[in-house]
């Protein structure tokens, strides 16, 4: 899974903070984001266009890296890594 890739980079780096945006429409996405520890910080209303032309939402999320490893270690992601 891409998103725990980048969370065991964001450790390994000792990155305080990753951010990502996503359509709000991607319920499934946002979901696996929020069980990794990913919290909505903004959304940016009608900031996109889909194939089709419609205006999307788009959520700003970001994990706080340090603050977030007890959630981390409960999903898997710290497998291997030291503490930042």
């Amino acid at each position: 899974m891409l998103a725990k890739h980048a969370l065991q980079q964001a450790l390994r780096q000792r990155l305080l903070k990753v951010v990502v945006g996503v359509v709000a429409a991607q319920e499934p996405a946002n979901a696996m984001l929020s069980r990794l520890g990913f919290d909505v910080e903004a959304l940016l209303y009608d900031h996109i266009r889909d194939p089709q032309g419609h205006l999307q939402d788009v959520l700003i999320l970001a994990h706080h890296v340090a603050d977030q490893y007890s959630a981390m270690t409960a999903a898997g992601v710290d497998t291997d890594l030291q503490r930042p």
